[in-house]
C-alpha cells in the first residue's frame, strides 16, 4: 500500500515538473499551447481522439512480434503519452494566467506553476482523477498539440 502512495505522489510532483521542464526547454511553444487552450477545450479534445485511437492502434499492433515488440510498444506509448502531457503545459499556464492574472511578464513562470498545481491537484481525486480525468487531459493534450 505505501508503494500507491509512493506512486501517487511521483504522478503528483512529476507533471508539473514535466510542465515546467516544458515551458523552460520550450517556452513558444507552451505560450502556443496556452493560446490554444484559451479558445476552446472541447475542440482540442475532439482533435485529440483520432490521435489516441492511433495510439492504441499502433501499441497494440507493435505489441504482437514478441517480446522486441512489446519492449517497443512500451517505450512508444511512453514517449506518445509524453508528448500528449507537454500539450498540457499550455493548459496548465491558461489556467494559471486565469487564475492568478498579476502573473505576468518575468513572473508568468509562477502562475503557470500554480496551474501545474492545481491540474496535478485535480488528478489527486480519487479514481475519477485517476482513470478519467488523466485519460482526458492526455487526449486533450494531443489535442493541443495537433491545433498548434
Amino acid at each position: 500500500q505505501f508503494f500507491y502512495l509512493l506512486i501517487g505522489l511521483g504522478v503528483l510532483l512529476g507533471l508539473p515538473a514535466l510542465w515546467m521542464f516544458a515551458r523552460a526547454m520550450w517556452p513558444a511553444t507552451v505560450e502556443r499551447g496556452r493560446e490554444v487552450a484559451s479558445r476552446s477545450l472541447l475542440a482540442s479534445f475532439l482533435a485529440g481522439l483520432p490521435v489516441v485511437g492511433v495510439v492504441v492502434f499502433l501499441t497494440t499492433r507493435a505489441g504482437k512480434f514478441g517480446q522486441a515488440g512489446g519492449i517497443f510498444a512500451v517505450v512508444l506509448a511512453g514517449l506518445l503519452i509524453m508528448w500528449g502531457l507537454v500539450g498540457v503545459a499550455g493548459l496548465a499556464a491558461h489556467i494559471g494566467a486565469r487564475l492568478w492574472p498579476g502573473c505576468t511578464g518575468a513572473d508568468a513562470w509562477r502562475g503557470m506553476l500554480r496551474g501545474c498545481f492545481v491540474v496535478s491537484g485535480v488528478l489527486a481525486i480519487p479514481f475519477i482523477g485517476w482513470f478519467i480525468l488523466l485519460l482526458v487531459l492526455i487526449t486533450i493534450g494531443y489535442g493541443i498539440r495537433v491545433r498548434m
